[in-house]
């Protein structure tokens, strides 16, 4: 089962690399390299404070928006609703 089908509430892949995707105060400063570092440590990162996964390979992107199944965000939290 590969990480987007993953249905565990327990550590996820990435999740210590997502904390700070949803602060504003992130986007002030030069988020590139924390890109760069997820995409070589997680490159599909659990993003727990949102509710989804991130994907930061324009393949895995790529990937997942094809797939209606497993690629789908409607059920994730808009910043804001927690």
């Amino acid at each position: 089962m590969g990480p987007m089908a993953s249905t565990q509430t327990g550590n996820r892949p990435g999740a210590h690399l997502t904390a700070v995707l949803d602060a504003p105060a992130f986007y002030l400063d030069d988020p590139f390299p924390h890109y760069a570092r997820m995409r070589a440590e997680a490159p599909v990162a659990w993003t727990a404070n949102l509710g989804y996964w991130a994907l930061t390979r324009h393949a895995d992107a790529l990937a997942g928006s094809r797939d209606s199944a497993g690629g789908c965000s409607a059920r994730a939290r808009p910043p804001g609703r927690r």
